[in-house]
């Protein structure tokens, strides 16, 4: 009498937020094309405290929504005319508001009221959406690292390059250093730059970089080619195209030919709704009561980005910035077919952001760790590691001078695998040894090099 037999399955809660507006969320859901589907993502990770995504930006307000997951930044706008608060650089990140009188920032300069532009950043990447209150952010659990470099009139090259070093953990003259570096930083900025990207700013990028930290870019916003503005024209950053509801290119953005990656950033010439919804100040210049409203722009579509980089991270931490570039874009959502720009002329990216898909691709990558290589011309010698946070030692000197980054990586299996083999690492001991570290895949040499040899000194499986 056995009629049939199923698989008797295991299903699980679909994660969502219930906070009060997050129905007017469309770039948070699969619903719309142009959405980023966060909410599979929700059941696997809602985000780790571990994770710091840097906010390069305005400063930031403490919003209700993530201001018990606000670290103390810092504030790089060097100028005081254009800081809105009354000094130069200082230990506050908050945001003193962008309000200006009418030719503050030169002759025929509009008047303006403040924006709280770093607000609503933060509020894309971390707003909690498990409070009951207001919206959901895409990583309800990282935490934000306010660096505040635009003021009134925008921000000085010099006081972003600061403000990139400074998230990330390199020291900066006459600043303490930043105890709780960032692996994600978001740059919600740009400027007209045909020329290309300067070389302190490359060189302030490329050595974030290899702090192993990501660098995600808003394309611009006048419908032009992204290379002809600066951050976004810079290597190894991820520049962020903004789409409309319906996944095509969204009438301001600026696009990219060779193409990064594309998120919602809203586009309201189908109406108010149709923009993002997050966190703000209610004043025209004091920061007023914490409100929610409206804004469009690559400078929205950027954090989708940063946040769903945050979930993929929370999934596997040892994830570096490289491997984040490429995980984003190659889990990125295909781009709908009837999408004149973006599937046809094909000048939005690789794909539209998917949280659904990089975060367990993130998770089913902790199986395996980047090696890195590196070489010392003087020393006439290589090191590899396995670990992101030693390559970042070595990338900021901590090893001693001559060390630079092959970038010949490869990757290995991080836990026992079948067919796999442990690596023992030795470093010569201080004073005895050389200064060298020894690699084998023998376990009988291994074994007999712990036990006979002082000069050298066991530094586990690598």
């Amino acid at each position: 009498g056995v009629e049939l037999v199923e698989l008797d399955l295991v299903v699980q809660t679909q994660a969502t937020s219930y906070d009060p507006y997050y129905g007017d969320q469309w770039n948070m859901r699969g619903i719309l094309a142009g959405g980023i589907n966060v909410e599979p993502a929700w059941s696997l990770t809602t985000g780790s405290s571990r994770v710091v995504v840097a906010v390069v930006d305005s400063g930031v307000l403490p919003h209700p929504e993530f201001s018990d997951r606000l670290l103390p930044g810092y504030d790089f706008v060097s100028d005081p005319a254009n800081a809105n608060d009354g000094d130069g650089r200082d230990p506050d990140a908050s945001d003193p508001g962008d309000w200006r009188p009418a030719g503050a920032c030169g002759p025929g300069s509009a008047a303006q009221s403040s924006s709280w532009h770093g607000t609503h950043v933060a509020g894309i990447i971390a707003a909690d959406g498990a409070n009951g209150w207001d919206i959901a952010g895409v990583s309800w659990r990282s935490r934000i690292l306010p660096v505040r470099v635009l003021g009134r009139c925008g921000g000085l090259t010099s006081d972003i390059i600061d403000g990139i070093h400074w998230a990330v953990g390199l020291p900066v003259p006459g600043v303490p250093d930043n105890p709780t570096p960032a692996q994600i930083v978001n740059l919600s900025l740009g400027g007209y730059s045909p020329s290309g990207c300067s070389a302190p700013l490359q060189e302030a990028i490329n050595r974030a970089v290899g702090q192993g930290a990501l660098l995600v870019v808003a394309a611009g916003n006048n419908n032009q080619d992204a290379k002809l503005y600066t951050p976004a024209n810079c290597r190894a950053v991820l520049t962020v195209v903004s789409v409309n509801p319906w996944g095509d290119l969204a009438s301001y953005s600026n696009y990219e030919f060779s193409g990064d990656i594309a998120a919602p950033g809203g586009d309201q010439i189908y109406g108010r709704v149709y923009g993002i919804l997050s966190t703000v100040g209610s004043g025209a210049q004091s920061r007023g009561n914490p409100i929610l409203n409206y804004y469009q722009g690559t400078s929205m579509a950027a954090p989708h980005v940063s946040g769903v980089a945050a979930l993929a991270l929370a999934m596997n931490p040892a994830l570096s910035g490289g491997e984040l570039y490429y995980l984003l874009k190659l889990t990125s959502a295909s781009f709908p077919s009837s999408s004149l720009y973006c599937s046809v002329i094909k000048i939005c990216g690789a794909g539209i952001v998917d949280a659904s898909v990089s975060t367990p691709v993130a998770g089913a990558l902790t199986s395996f760790k980047l090696v890195y290589e590196f070489y010392n011309v003087d020393l006439n010698h290589y090191f590899r590691t396995g670990s992101k946070d030693e390559a970042g030692l070595v990338n900021k000197g901590s090893a001693g001078p001559g060390w630079y980054d092959t970038g010949d990586y490869f990757y290995a299996w991080s836990d026992a695998s079948t067919g796999a083999v442990p690596v023992c690492r030795f470093y010569g001991t201080p004073g005895i040894g050389p200064n060298s570290h020894f690699y084998t895949a023998s376990a009988a040499e291994c074994e007999w090099l712990k036990n006979t040899d002082p000069g050298w000194t066991y530094e586990g499986i690598a």
